[in-house]
């Protein structure tokens, strides 16, 4: 069937909000660590499927700004589902190397500890040489956080032709975290519910 289909679709760069985890682990009465865990899962699936029908680009929210008022141990279960070397980053990073897929982790790092941003870095670095598909990883993001990131780079002087309004748009948009990429084609969340919950709020709106 993904054979079939992969003539058909036209999406390069797909986003995803994988949200409900929390929901799901309730409903079933499993632990939330578990509930993240099967999200983690949900996400190698994505990838494998994304790259059997030719995906460059995934998109995928992971960790909100507003993550930070939930439990500090809903938190470490949340981050050390990508920074614990004997937790399932490393069935992550092993699917990456098999199908060539670069990770980078997108967003504002100054609130995340020393030693999780040096891991975050090794990952990148690990992976950087791949160039079938990228995973944006947006972990520690909010749209609006990184629509002010954007603007204190953006400098109209870099630009020659800083006249000319198309031309500062598409200045303004490389200084996204998303920025090297066109913006994303097809936008899903899982939940189901219609919201953006503040990711890629410049990108899709």
């Amino acid at each position: 069937m993904i054979f079939v289909m992969k003539p058909m679709l036209k999406v390069d760069h797909m986003a995803l909000i994988m949200d409900g985890n929390r929901r799901y682990a309730k409903n079933l009465n499993l632990q939330q660590s578990q509930g993240h865990l099967n999200g983690f899962n949900k996400l190698l699936e994505i990838l494998e499927f994304g790259s059997l029908v030719g995906l460059k680009v995934i998109t995928i929210f992971a960790f909100s700004l507003l993550n930070f008022s939930r439990t500090r141990k809903e938190i470490s279960d949340l981050l050390n589902l990508f920074v614990d070397p004997s937790g399932p980053k490393s069935q992550l990073e092993e699917l990456c190397e098999r199908i060539g897929c670069r990770i980078r982790f997108c967003g504002d790092f100054s609130f995340l500890g020393q030693d999780i941003k040096q891991i975050l870095n090794d990952v990148q670095s690990k992976t950087n040489h791949y160039n079938k598909m990228t995973l944006n990883l947006c972990a520690s993001y909010g749209g609006r956080n990184e629509i002010i990131n954007a603007l204190n780079k953006f400098n109209p002087k870099n630009d020659t032709n800083s006249s000319d309004v198309k031309s500062l748009k598409e200045q303004y948009y490389r200084n996204l975290y998303t920025g090297d990429f066109t913006p994303p084609n097809l936008l899903i969340r899982t939940s189901g519910e219609s919201r953006l919950s503040d990711f890629l709020i410049y990108q899709v709106i």
